[in-house]
């Protein structure tokens, strides 16, 4: 085999593993993501998105994860993970939170740049996907875009509006920022903390869309909570302490932030 039909066919197989391996998909797209950072691919990346492929391929459940701070969660799950998913499923529709806004409309404006990439078009001609992966010319917004195969991702903040917002994939990242639990009195942060709480359970959760193919007692649409720990009463630990108690089913990866004096 000569070198180029060799170096041909290892960028074939290159291109099939990031369609098969969503943790393969992440590391090879990390720097069209985020251009000139180069990705430290530890384990607990690496656990994070063979979890989240299980999620994306049962089409269903709970996954809350625990990180510290510049870890690269808002990457993986924010930017990465449905620009790899709609590959499989260009109709899956993506809502996304987070409590700072200028990280929501970041994180979108990466998502589409990966859409964008000649990289990502050529797996997307792989899979037969081209036409369905465009992004639509009348509704093409940082934070609000739609496919042409009926996929698509809007994003908001934590205490901003989703009317109309449907969603087969609910993606939540760090929808409490730090300052909110060290401004004003214990009351006030607890009725912050119970907000989203509430909307969690009697709002975002009923924007995902149902699926009859599922039995009646499962519950519909993907779950994904993404964020870093501030306080006991935050998403996070609710979902921790439900899940302990048998109230709720989910998947929990708690990765805490360890001091090394070394």
């Amino acid at each position: 085999m000569s070198s180029d039909a060799a170096e041909v066919e290892k960028r074939v197989s290159d291109m099939l593993d990031c369609l098969e391996s969503f943790p393969v998909f992440a590391r090879q797209f990390w720097t069209v993501a985020r251009p000139g950072r180069d990705v430290v691919w530890g384990w607990h990346l690496q656990h994070c998105a063979e979890r989240a492929q299980h999620y994306m391929e049962q089409g269903h459940g709970t996954l809350v994860v625990v990180l510290p701070f510049r870890s690269g969660k808002s990457t993986l799950f924010g930017v990465l993970l449905s620009a790899w998913d709609w590959l499989h499923h260009p109709q899956r529709q993506w809502v996304s939170l987070a409590s700072d806004p200028k990280n929501v409309s970041r994180d979108s404006r990466a998502t589409r740049k990966v859409i964008q990439s000649p990289a990502y078009q050529a797996l997307a001609g792989i899979v037969g996907s081209t036409q369905a992966l465009e992004l639509s010319r009348d509704q093409n917004e940082k934070t609000n875009f739609v496919l042409a195969g009926g996929g698509g991702r809007r994003c908001t903040t934590t205490f901003g509006s989703i009317t109309g917002g449907d969603a087969d994939v609910l993606h939540l990242d760090d929808l409490i920022d730090a300052k909110e639990v060290e401004v004003g009195s214990p009351a006030q942060v607890n009725r912050r903390l119970q907000k989203v709480v509430d909307l969690f359970d009697n709002s975002w959760t009923d924007r995902l869309n149902p699926n009859p193919d599922l039995p009646p007692d499962v519950e519909p649409g993907v779950k994904l909570i993404v964020a870093q720990r501030v306080h006991q009463r935050d998403l996070p630990g609710v979902m921790i302490e439900r899940s302990l108690a048998g109230i709720e089913d989910c998947e929990i990866i708690h990765i805490p932030e360890q001091y090394d004096s070394t």
